[in-house]
Parts: C-alpha cells; structure tokens; sequence
C-alpha cells in the first residue's frame, strides 16, 4: 500500500477519527510522503552508542519480555534489530519524524525462519541519556524556553531509574541477559504522547503517534489569586501548582503549594484535566515576597509560568496567653494566633514552631538555665484565634530541703531562630514572650535513721575463731522506710551488707553472721543508709561502733564490749 492508498482506506478513516483535524492531516500526508522517499536512507539506530549494534543484527536467542502481538511473556526468543520511523503528530498540525526508530522484530514461534516484523516494536535502551536522547529526537524543533525544556527532559530521562521496570513488567526487556530497554510505546506516555497505530508504506514500516497539547494556565490577581487549568494526556499523572519567587523556576525548593499540598490526580481515563483552585494571595506574599511566579507542572513535566505581582498583606501573629508549672515541675505555655486562615505548612518549616524558657532560680540553691523545644501539632489550616499548648520542659530543684523562687520567662516562635515561623508585620514578634514566678518548699525527711548498737560475740577471739556480729538500727518517724540499705565494716573493709524495711519507731536487729579476723585490734561498725538512698533528716547518728581482739591460742587479753553511736553535737561526741 503506498501513501495515497492509506489515507484514501479504511487507515485513512481511523487516523481521521483519532487525529480530528482536517488542515492537520494534510500536513501528516505530507510528512509521510516525504518519509517513503527518506526512510529507507541509512542510518544509525538509536541504542547503537550503548550496545553498539546496527540495523539488522539478529541472535536466535536472548530476547526476553513482553510481546505485546503475542500477548505473552517470552524468554530467551530469537531477536532482530530492524528500522522503522517514529511520526509524532502535534496538536498544531506539525508532524515530527525520527526515522532511525528502533524495532524489534521477533519470531510468533521458534519454528518460524522468518521475523515477523508486523509483530515488532520499539524499544529504547533503559537509561538517562537514552531517554535524553529519545526526548531531543520528538521534541526537537518545538517552541519551548530553555529552562523549560530542561526542567521537562530531565523529569523525563529520570524515569529510566523507576524501580517499577523490573523483570515482570510489560514495559520492562533484557537482551542477551544484561543489557536493559524499555517499551517506546510506554514510556512515551510519560511525556503525554500516545501509541496510535503501526503501518506498512511501501517496503517501509512506521509507528504512528499522537501528542496531547501542551498544559494552560491563567491566573486572575486580586486579593483572592483564581488559577485556572487544562491539562492533557493519555495516562495517571499528577498536576502540580505551586507558586515560587520570580524567577527561581526550575528551583522548586522553596515553593508555596497552592492545593495545600496535595497533588491534583488524574486518571488515566481522563485526556483533559480542567479545574479552577483559588487562594488568599497574602499567604503567598507572606512567604515569598509580592513577586512571585505562578507555575503549573501537568504532571509529565511539562509546564506553564505565569508572572503576578502582589499587592497584599496578611497579618500573621503567636501571641503567648498563659505561662503555667505543674505539680511535678512541668512547664506549659498556651498561645493564640492571630491572623487571618493560612496553610500552616506554607508558613511553618517542617520541624516546628521553635520555643524557649528561660529559668531562674533562688533559694536554697541558686541557679539559671535556658532550654529549646520545638511545637509540631499545627493544624494543616491555622484559623484565627486558634488556641495550643506547647510543653517547655520539666523543672528539678533537687531534694535539698528548703523553699526556691522560681522566675521563668517563655518565648514563643523565637524572633531570633533561623527557622521561625513568618510573622507580619514586623512588629508581630514583639509579644512573643510572657513571664511567671512561682515559689516552692522542698520538705526535709520527717524520718531519722539511727544505727542503735553493735556486737561481736564473744569480742575476744583467737585466730581462727569466729564470732558473730549483731547490730540494732531503728527509724524514728511516722512512717515505715523500705529497702535500707545496711553496711558492715571490720576496719574500713566491707564484710557484709543487707536491705530491710525499717517501721516506725521499732528497733531491728541486722546481721547475725560469723566474722573471722586476723590477728590485732579491730574496729567493728555498721552503717545505716550509707550511700544517702533513704529519706533521714539527721545522718550523724548512722554509725555504731565496737571493738574485737584476735590473739593467737596461746596469748590472752581482754577487750571491753563497748558499744558507741557518735552523733556530733556542738563539735563534741557523746555516747549513745
């Protein structure tokens, strides 16, 4: 079938009904006439700087994927590398031909001897400067800005490192176990172009495409800024409007999102995406100044920029209402905003609201310290009056008896943070703080631990000999003292320890153990809560005392069971 032939047939009819544009069609016959006379000129396949292979190589095996003429998954099939032309129709009437399009033709049965290439179909080879390369070959000629057309090639060349083209995906194919390609007629898609239809013209084969239009924009400017949209394409894709300072598109980094975040979501049943969103234009001026570019991404990478001055403030202010400390020593502060609604995330940084509490204290102890924490529990709209508590932090004083003043002074959003949220005008950041003092008495312990007596019996031992050591301890106060711990010494060596429950005011005898000693004088003691663990409000009755004589066998001597708890009194001893 020659040209005239296809558009004269039933071909002709379906490319009418797709392409709907009569003027358009005859530039398309056109394009194609020239291409019967081009296509068959020699050229160089597209994948050949990656895998270095020319039109017509072949290998019996090593093909595997997908075949979509088949329909099935294939492993291993016998492959041949066959040029076809690309023809990319415009919406504009303006045809694209990328004659070195490479096919792959395969075999509907390994009995067959022929390539059936009615069954082939492009591929383009899985990497970044392939899909580059893909994108310079269709669009190449198109009247887009630069930055534009970077900021689109590259959206599109990153789809290379998709990790959903894997083995098992149809667009996804492994050629002689390590070379990687995609489906042409898949990824295109990424780039708002659809796979029509595949055609024979004289000995010459070629694949047929539509380009959807490119995105539109407009944007009314007023107090409320109107952003109004089409967007077109053949696939899911995700409209994105944002707004960023004039002139820093490609840099999206610091831009406001004018759906609250979200992405606009498209089906893939949808070909045209139409939708109006509106937005207080203070939130936007706020943030990124009165000159602002409003920007459009369709999804595929393709956008629209529209330049708007602003003419509008919006106030914007944390006001600190109440300062207030719990029991256990916590601090809260409650704040209000107030201003007009925003998008909490177009004017907060991720980390949060940063807070201050600055603390002194008086008293029995004398100190001041300064702490940072971080507000994160913003509402995605923060509307006007909105009250939050926010936690500063926990106060110690210790356990130091006595009564400390407390003065505390909280700062909310911290004029001199780095990552404070925006406030307006100026003047909003100088009620940012509020002050409290509070007073506290700290009550010593009402118990006294007291190490009664200590004994060794008998206290006069020959070497080898043991004796057992017994002390008496009590608590005197109202209430019983769990887990006091209770130490033994022989000289200043540790010989024993236990932990018991002291009640009120009754003695408790401890230890009863076996001591054997070297030979000399030795110095017996007990102490109560030697490490301060326990509530006691005297610690100088905590030690009793005794003293043993080891001799050997045949010495003598006689030591007095002297029992004695020293407790300092005006700088002298008494015995207790």
């Amino acid at each position: 079938m020659d040209v005239r032939q296809f558009f004269e047939g039933k071909g002709a009819r379906l490319y009418m009904r797709r392409i709907k544009v009569g003027r358009f069609l005859l530039t398309v016959a056109a394009s194609l006439t020239l291409l019967t006379q081009t296509v068959s000129a020699a050229a160089t396949p597209m994948l050949n700087k990656y895998v270095n292979w020319n039109y017509g190589t072949e290998d019996e095996k090593g093909f595997n994927g997908y075949i979509p003429a088949l329909d099935k998954q294939v492993i291993n099939n016998p492959w041949q590398l066959d040029q076809w032309a690309g023809l990319f129709a415009f919406p504009d009437g303006q045809t694209r031909i990328v004659q070195n399009y490479d096919v792959f033709n395969v075999k509907k049965t390994s009995a067959d001897t022929n390539f059936s290439k009615e069954n082939g179909f492009g591929l383009v080879y899985k990497s970044q400067d392939a899909l580059e390369d893909l994108f310079d070959a269709v669009w190449s000629g198109q009247p887009i800005a630069t930055n534009q057309r970077q900021y689109f090639k590259k959206k599109f060349s990153l789809n290379a490192d998709d990790p959903v083209f894997k083995t098992g995906h149809e667009y996804y194919y492994m050629i002689k176990d390590r070379f990687d390609f995609l489906r042409t007629a898949g990824i295109v898609q990424r780039m708002g172009i659809k796979f029509n239809q595949s055609q024979k013209v004289g000995s010459s084969y070629r694949a047929l495409y539509t380009v959807s239009a490119w995105p539109q924009m407009k944007v009314t400017n007023g107090s409320t800024l109107s952003i109004s949209y089409n967007g077109y394409g053949y696939s899911e894709r995700d409209i994105r409007l944002v707004a960023v300072k004039k002139g820093a598109f490609p840099d999206l980094s610091q831009a406001v999102s004018l759906t609250g975040g979200k992405f606009i979501h498209i089906e893939t049943d949808k070909e045209t995406a139409t939708g109006t969103v509106k937005i207080n234009a203070k939130q936007i001026a706020s943030v990124l100044g009165k000159d602002v570019d409003i920007i459009m991404d369709d999804g595929y990478g393709r956008t629209v920029i529209q330049s708007v001055t602003l003419s509008v403030d919006q106030p914007m202010d944390y006001v600190p209402t109440k300062l207030t400390m719990t029991d256990e020593g916590q601090m809260w502060v409650e704040f209000r905003y107030d201003g007009e609604d925003i998008i909490s995330s177009d004017h907060v940084y991720k980390n949060g609201i940063p807070n201050t509490l600055s603390v002194k204290i008086g008293g029995a102890i004398t100190t001041e310290f300064n702490t940072g924490s971080r507000y994160t529990q913003l509402p995605q709209t923060l509307t006007k009056g909105a009250t939050f508590n926010a936690y500063l932090g926990k106060l110690d004083v210790g356990k130091n008896p006595g009564k400390y003043y407390i003065k505390a002074t909280a700062v909310i959003n911290n004029p001199s943070h780095q990552e404070r949220a925006l406030e307006f005008p100026t003047t909003a950041y100088n009620n940012n703080s509020i002050k409290g003092e509070w007073m506290i008495e700290v009550k010593g312990p009402e118990n006294d631990l007291i190490a009664q007596s200590i004994t060794i019996s008998p206290n006069s031992l020959k070497t080898g000999q043991a004796g057992t050591i017994t002390a008496k301890v009590k608590n005197v106060g109202k209430q019983s003292v769990p887990n006091v711990r209770i130490r033994f010494y022989a000289n200043e060596k540790q010989i024993n320890e236990t932990k018991r429950t002291l009640p009120a005011n009754t003695s408790v005898t401890v230890g009863n153990f076996l001591w054997k000693g070297t030979e000399g004088i030795h110095s017996i003691r007990v102490v109560v809560d030697p490490l301060k663990e326990s509530p006691d409000k005297d610690r100088g009755n905590n030690v009793a005392t005794t003293g043993c004589r080891v001799d050997t066998p045949n010495k003598g001597g006689i030591i007095m069971n002297v029992t004695t708890a020293m407790s300092t009194v005006s700088g002298m001893s008494r015995i207790i």
